[in-house]
C-alpha cells in the first residue's frame, strides 16, 4: 500500500480491500470474498 493510500484511508476513515486476482467485476469474480466483506462490514458498523 502506498503512503497516499493510506494518507486516504487515514483522512477519509475508510479502509480499502484489494482482491487478488479479481477483475474489475470482483463482486462475481470473487463473490465469496466481497459476501464476507460485506456480511463483516454490516455486523459491525451498521
Amino acid at each position: 500500500m502506498s503512503m497516499t493510500q493510506k494518507s486516504f484511508e487515514t483522512k477519509l476513515g475508510t479502509i480499502r480491500y484489494w482482491i487478488e486476482d479479481a477483475g474489475h467485476n470482483s463482486n462475481t469474480d470473487k463473490s465469496d470474498i466481497i459476501n464476507g466483506l460485506i456480511e463483516s462490514f454490516l455486523e459491525n458498523e451498521v
